[in-house]
């Protein structure tokens, strides 16, 4: 009903003349709890929509002050009302939304800084703790730009530039390893010509010897390793 609907509106629209690539549509927000849109019907919509070649808007909640009278939050999917506005704005990108906005007035001066250096740069940033024993030249170089490769692994994000800046480090083995979801990685020496390979775990991995965790991504950060797409530039931002 509603797609015959909108569809009468739009064929109304082109055929008094409307230059339809000058028009866009957007999802409302919603600021009462449990009233926002669903991912199905958010996603058939959208496809409908571009299908007359439309662009399309939703909105994600801001992070720092939220709108009266309610105060909880102003986004189109209700899924995103409790989450962080950068990765809502990652998800919506992969639902068909062209352009995307912040409902509430204000967001945190960090989250400010990750939209902007997406959408100036099409960088990722990543919040992290790193060890307090790491080598000067390895956390200078993790705080740089990298991407991730292009062919990339199921189970982590591989930093393309870090082996050939690192690799002639020697990395000794730590005595104890383990890697939970967002483990900062670099390989040692006992991983032959892959030491220096800096890695992020995108899932929770086994001990592993011959890799060396040397940091743990923020858990907002962790929300966001889905969204990153192969050749993505990522550069992680120390957080303590």
């Amino acid at each position: 009903m509603l797609a015959r609907l909108m569809s009468h509106f739009l064929k109304s629209l082109l055929q008094a003349g409307i230059d339809i690539s000058q028009v866009e549509a957007f999802h409302n927000y919603y600021p009462k709890p449990h009233t926002g849109l669903d991912v199905p019907f958010f996603k058939q919509t959208n496809e409908f929509l571009h299908s007359y070649g439309l662009k399309v808007a939703a909105f994600v909640p801001g992070d720092e002050e939220k709108r009266q009278p309610l105060f909880e939050g102003l986004p189109t999917l209700e899924k995103h009302r409790h989450t962080h506005p950068f990765v809502a704005a990652l998800e919506l990108e992969t639902l068909g939304i062209d352009h995307v906005y912040i409902g509430d007035p204000s967001l945190q001066t960090q989250t400010i800084e990750q939209f902007s250096a997406f959408a100036k740069e099409q960088t990722i940033l990543l919040d992290c703790e790193l060890s307090k024993e790491l080598d000067s030249r390895i956390q200078q170089h993790l705080l740089q730009p990298d991407n991730n490769r292009m062919d990339p692994a199921r189970d982590l994000i591989r930093l393309e530039k870090s082996r050939p800046a690192l690799g002639k480090i020697d990395i000794a083995p730590l005595p104890t390893n383990v890697r939970p979801i967002g483990s900062i990685l670099i390989d040692n020496q006992l991983f032959g010509r892959y030491q220096g390979e800096i890695t992020i775990a995108t899932r929770d991995l086994p001990d592993e010897p011959k890799s060396n965790t040397i940091g743990h991504l923020t858990p907002e950060s962790i929300a966001i390793l889905p969204f990153i797409k192969p050749g993505q530039i990522l550069r992680l931002r120390q957080y303590n």
